[in-house]
């Protein structure tokens, strides 16, 4: 707490927003207020997170399934490709009888 009242009588902006702040911590609605929305902003940051490595996952997963359909259009046998992709026997199977099709 030193260092902030320190540096409140050097800069005036300092001194601003700690006067704000204690006033804001004073009144229960203006921090109820704060804490709602500091909620917010964290629960939107956790979903875009989320939704940012369900897409990485989703990618991820259609590379593979790219690298097992051209393996297979090469004629690499399924074992072979399952092993190499990561992906399960019965998804490279599934892929080859599609392009079978």
């Amino acid at each position: 707490m030193e260092l902030l009242k320190k540096l409140s009588e050097e800069d005036p902006d300092i001194a601003r927003a700690k006067q704000a702040l204690e006033e804001m911590a004073a009144d229960p609605r203006a921090k109820e207020i704060y804490e709602l929305r500091l909620k917010a902003i964290l629960d939107r940051n956790s979903d875009l997170y989320e939704a940012e490595m369900k897409g990485e996952m989703k990618g991820k997963l259609e590379g593979k399934l790219e690298a097992a359909r051209n393996g297979l259009k090469k004629g690499f046998l399924v074992e072979d490709i399952a092993e190499i992709t990561g992906l399960s026997l019965e998804t490279v199977q599934k892929l080859k009888a599609e392009i079978a099709n």
